[in-house]
């Protein structure tokens, strides 16, 4: 059985196309025996667009300092798109600030699965590893960081601290020797590097980079 006009053409009583509905909207078409239509259109609609209103308060909270209520904020808008890297990634950062570590990076852990390029994600979680002692996790973080932006001398100068704290201090003078590549007048990096020189006691090198941070001042 057929039945067609200019709109629409249900054929074998199971399939419907038209032209009168905007391509793209509709999810899902069922029929039935012998012309019941059931159609439903866009029936993700109002979650996305509840999570995104979310989303923007959250940030909006976020950027009057009320930490509280963005968190509150982030939170119902991953509920609502739990695929929403950037929202687990900025909630991330409010746990940051609260001193809620653990949820911190369990919001960068997430984030990174949905977005394995996050590169800031990546950072962020690094730095906490870093901070928790968790030294080779923080190097991991960092490296990969370093994969996805080489051209960053705050990561490699991060990198290169962990690598003091391992006592890997060629490792760290090579980093640190980077960071000052990418910015010459990183003076913090300067002075990391004469003092992992000043412990393996090369004196000479320490002091051409302690002469250099006051050249700059």
């Amino acid at each position: 059985m057929s039945f067609s006009d200019k709109q629409s053409t249900i054929i074998n009583e199971d399939v419907l196309t038209t032209c009168a509905i905007e391509k793209g909207s509709i999810d899902l078409i069922v029929t039935s025996p012998t012309s019941n239509v059931d159609i439903k259109y866009n029936s993700n609609d109002d979650a996305l667009s509840n999570a995104e209103v979310y989303n923007k308060r959250a940030k909006t909270h976020f950027r009057k300092n009320d930490f509280d209520k963005a968190i509150a904020d982030f939170t119902k808008a991953i509920e609502l798109n739990l695929q929403d890297a950037e929202a687990y990634y900025t909630r991330g950062k409010l746990y940051d600030e609260d001193g809620k570590y653990d949820k911190a990076i369990a919001d960068f852990t997430e984030a990174i699965k949905l977005d394995p390029e996050h590169a800031d994600a990546w950072g962020f979680r690094a730095t906490l590893y870093s901070e928790c002692g968790e030294y080779d996790k923080a190097i991991e973080g960092f490296s990969k960081e370093i994969e996805l932006r080489p051209d960053v001398p705050d990561t490699y100068y991060e990198r290169g601290e962990v690598y003091v704290k391992k006592e890997e201090y060629d490792k760290a003078i090579t980093d640190f020797t980077e960071a000052i590549k990418l910015t010459p007048d990183f003076t913090e990096a300067y002075f990391q590097r004469a003092m992992v020189y000043f412990r393996l006691d090369n004196l000479e090198s320490a002091m051409q980079d302690f002469d250099k941070i006051l050249e700059l001042k």
